[in-house]
């Protein structure tokens, strides 16, 4: 009986255990369990892809379920990890990619900027070539005028001396390097300038005819009335300045008369004509005005 009963309690024993074994929970997981899961340096599966350790943590395989809620909330959590480093990773990516499309932008636009900085430094210069070139061919005209006047003063040196204005009684001629003024049978140039003065006309009035100041009769392309600063007999010659006309009544003058308050205190000039219409002339379309210089005869 003893034999009996200590092979009934050993059977027991043997049925518990294998009884325990059969029931007993485990720890059993697969890489399949947690979508997206990535092994780390602690992690370890078999050949069916179960999960045999989290971490270097042994966990027991049962009918495929985590029965340690920890290691699974690891598990998970390394996931979550490795899903946000893979954002941060494709973040960073497109934030280098617009990075570089900033940089790329910017050089462009440094380029861009530069070829037309050139561009314009190019049309500046071509600019200043033209102008350059203009006025190099503006001087070389203004050379041949030159030139060209030159010999036509040559000419005109050479023949016979003429009167510059219908009705003068002088001719002008180049003689070397004066001008001399022929008038009435005598050669005069300029010697000084007596300033630049207003011209007016005066003609015979029925009163005191052509008298003049001096006692001659005023002739006309010969006569003219000055201020007292002058001396009476004073040959002047008139060269045209400014105004309407006023190279009309260039010439050779002698000084015979005198005038009131604005030929010896303003110092007009005041030129005698045979008729009023031509002494009315001279200011008939405003002041004209001519150098007077003091004439020297050549003897």
């Amino acid at each position: 009986m003893d034999k009996t009963y200590r092979s009934l309690i050993f059977w027991g024993i043997a049925a518990l255990v294998c009884l325990f074994m059969l029931v007993q929970p485990g720890y059993a997981a697969t890489i399949s369990d947690i979508p997206g899961y990535v092994l780390g340096p602690g992690d370890h599966y078999d050949e069916k892809g179960n999960i045999l350790a989290l971490n270097g943590k042994v966990i027991v395989l049962a009918d495929g379920t985590i029965v340690d809620e920890d290691l699974a909330a690891q598990a998970k959590s390394r996931t979550a990890m490795n899903s946000a480093q893979a954002e941060a990773d494709g973040a960073s990516s497109l934030i280098d990619a617009e990075a570089s499309a900033l940089v790329k932008a910017r050089e462009e636009a440094e380029a861009k900027a530069a070829a037309e900085a050139e561009a314009a430094e190019a049309a500046r210069l071509a600019a200043e070539l033209k102008a350059a070139e203009a006025k190099a061919a503006g001087n070389a005209k203004d050379m041949v005028v030159s030139e060209a006047a030159g010999k036509t003063e040559q000419k005109a040196s050479a023949t016979e001396t003429k009167a510059v204005a219908a009705g003068a009684s002088y001719t002008v001629a180049k003689e070397g390097d004066h001008t001399v003024y022929t008038f009435e049978g005598k050669k005069y140039v300029c010697a000084s300038s007596y300033g630049v003065h207003k011209l007016s006309g005066f003609n015979p009035t029925p009163k005191y005819g052509a008298k003049t100041y001096s006692g001659k009769d005023a002739k006309a392309h010969h006569t003219v009335a000055a201020a007292s600063d002058l001396p009476i007999g004073t040959v002047i010659i008139l060269k045209g300045s400014s105004g309407p006309y006023p190279t009309e009544f260039d010439g050779v003058y002698v000084v015979e008369d005198r005038g009131g308050y604005h030929i010896e205190q303003e110092g007009w000039i005041d030129i005698f004509f045979d008729t009023e219409a031509e002494a009315e002339h001279v200011t008939a379309k405003g002041w004209n005005y001519a150098e007077v210089w003091i004439a020297e005869e050549v003897k």
